[in-house]
């Protein structure tokens, strides 16, 4: 996965801030069309090119299809089983997010994503109906999957785990 390199020390950090932006947007996220696929879409809210994918790596190794959307509009005609929200979502920016998600997403499973996760930020997504707010710090993405499923309570319904009829 590496895109580029710097060389220590470091002259001038507009070198290191330009590296590692044209890195983010060369790493975007795979394009998302909707998906078809009943019972294992999960919409991603995150205009983060780097953390949207990240999510969208760490779902789609539990099995499930994740659509990250950049803007706060519904996810298709058919709802999802549930949502990962980012509290930075621009298009929804904190509370707005939560407010899109109850007035669109009724009833939807969803977790908050916080980059500088706050008491405050998480007290409003708990409020808000949220199953959790968990810290973007999580570089892992198997780490990130388990705590995702966790959160949507999705270990048991996992798409590759399901027996039977």
């Amino acid at each position: 996965g590496l895109v580029d390199y710097l060389v220590k020390p470091f002259d001038d950090i507009r070198i290191v801030r330009d590296r590692i932006r044209d890195a983010l947007d060369s790493a975007g996220p795979a394009p998302s069309a909707p998906v078809e696929s009943k019972g294992k879409r999960i919409d991603v809210y995150e205009d983060n090119l780097g953390n949207a994918r990240q999510i969208f790596e760490a779902l789609q190794q539990l099995g499930y299809l994740p659509q990250v959307l950049t803007t706060a509009v519904p996810g298709g005609a058919e709802p999802p089983i549930a949502i990962v929200l980012s509290w930075d979502f621009t298009a929804a920016l904190g509370k707005e997010g939560i407010v899109f998600l109850k007035r669109f997403a009724p009833g939807i499973p969803f977790v908050v994503l916080a980059e500088h996760l706050t008491l405050e930020s998480a007290l409003e997504s708990l409020r808000g109906g949220a199953t959790a707010c968990l810290p973007k710090l999580l570089t892992d993405t198997r780490a990130l999957g388990r705590e995702l499923a966790r959160a949507l309570k999705l270990i048991d319904t996992a798409p590759e785990k399901q027996t039977g009829p």
